[in-house]
């Protein structure tokens, strides 16, 4: 107990904990003198004080984590859209690549023919052959973007 002179009173004053709030949801405990006394205008027991200007500017932190928050969401929704998108470009770029190495085998076997029967000649089949590899690569090149976005879409879903 502190005994505090008041007007040439000895008046007792007894330590109680106060609460100081840092936060909402958050504070630390530090050593106040308050008088020991039920009545009104006197303090007794524990008692908390609140700063309105550090709840306010929790409350604004609070809410910049919300648009944070609000702001990644809306960064993953639209890179998994872009990563179907591309998915479905790259299936449609295999259909293309798989009809145009169908087209320069026939077109290969055609040559192949015309220059049997001595009716093409030489630079027509290599030309054919030339067409065929150029096709291959072009399906080849096809396969891997699409492996590539196979694997983004899985990685914006979060499987990866």
């Amino acid at each position: 107990m502190y005994h505090v002179r008041n007007s040439g009173k000895s008046t007792p004053w007894w330590p109680l904990r106060m609460m100081r709030r840092t936060a909402p949801f958050m504070g630390r405990w530090s050593l106040r003198l308050a008088r020991r006394r039920s009545s009104a205008g006197w303090v007794a027991g524990r008692t908390m004080t609140f700063d309105l200007s550090r709840k306010r500017a929790a409350e604004s932190r609070l809410q910049g984590t919300r648009l944070t928050e609000e702001k990644l969401r809306d960064e993953i929704s639209r890179q998994v859209v872009e990563a179907f998108a591309r998915l479905q470009s790259s299936a449609d770029q295999i259909d293309t690549a798989k009809r145009a190495l169908t087209a320069a085998e026939e077109a290969l076997r055609l040559a192949r023919t015309r220059k049997e029967y001595a009716v093409g000649v030489v630079l027509e089949t290599i030309q054919a052959e030339q067409d065929l590899t150029r096709a291959r690569l072009d399906y080849l090149k096809a396969v891997t973007e699409f492996n590539k976005a196979q694997y983004a879409v899985n990685k914006a879903i979060g499987k990866l």
